[in-house]
């Protein structure tokens, strides 16, 4: 085989792990009989820990499977509302993993919950570019405040998100 020849297969091998790599995870479903943390098909407790080294329980993570609105920056009297026709949105998953939409950019971020102290690790984001720059600066604003976020109070339609006794983000149910 030539030199240019296993260059460009050597190439193409590790274009493919790296494919893979980024590649999310197909779920999975537990075979009959294997109910046991670690056994074949299910996580084990170290596969759900969150970004702050704590596995939540199961029902013990009163946000996993909530899904947001943003409707303000701020607090109540004083907030900024979202700019009209954007869309930010906030979705908390089991095991730690919160989702959403910015305006521009689809993100993720990994949290951590204990009580109703909340914090996110940094979010990563797509790069698309706003056509709008007043949306493009909410969607950074919006990320920014996000990492501000020390903890939480909601009730059955609310959210409101506090960087300290200071609220930063206000959320509704979609």
């Amino acid at each position: 085989m030539q030199v240019k020849q296993r260059i460009t297969y050597g190439l193409i091998g590790l274009l493919l792990l790296l494919v893979a790599a980024c590649a999310p995870a197909g779920e999975q479903t537990p075979s009959p009989g294997a109910l046991e943390p670690g056994a074949a098909g299910t996580p084990s407790p170290a596969a759900e820990e969150t970004a702050g080294g704590q596995t939540p329980a199961a029902g013990k993570d009163p946000l996993a499977g909530s899904e947001w609105l943003l409707v303000s920056f701020a607090e109540a009297g004083t907030e900024t509302p979202v700019i009209e026709g954007s869309t930010l949105t906030l979705a908390f998953e089991a095991g730690g993993q919160a989702v959403g939409e910015g305006g521009c950019n689809s993100f993720g971020a990994s949290y951590a919950l204990e009580g109703d102290s909340l914090s996110f690790e940094p979010v990563t984001s797509t790069l698309i570019a706003c056509e709008d720059e007043d949306v493009m600066q909410q969607e950074t604003d919006y990320f920014a405040a996000l990492g501000e976020v020390s903890r939480y109070e909601s009730s059955d339609d609310q959210l409101t998100l506090l960087a300290g006794d200071q609220p930063v983000l206000r959320f509704e149910r979609p």
